[in-house]
């Protein structure tokens, strides 16, 4: 996953909330993991945020051109594809 802040609130990209292998395989034999959200860290709480296309997972950077545009590169999707986009994500 990629790490950032927005608002001065830490966000955490690209996760799954199953613990796998490099290979994207669960650790607990359940089969191939599928990525799926955002994570913010609040004070009071965690909350999760929605984009419109599917975030991969296993991300290794971020690039952040500014508080609300922040761009991600590569990571694992379905089926433990390796990804090579760039997707723009955008705080509103």
């Amino acid at each position: 996953m990629a790490a950032t802040l927005v608002n001065n609130i830490p966000h955490f990209i690209g996760g799954s909330s199953t613990t796998y292998n490099y290979n994207g395989i669960a650790y607990n034999k359940s089969g191939g993991i599928s990525p799926h959200k955002i994570d913010f860290y609040y004070r009071k709480g965690t909350f999760q945020k929605t984009f419109n296309s599917q975030l991969p997972m296993d991300l290794r950077e971020l690039a952040s051109v500014n508080d609300s545009i922040k761009y991600i590169y590569g990571g694992m999707g379905n089926n433990q594809r390796v990804s090579n986009k760039i997707l723009k994500l955008h705080w509103f």
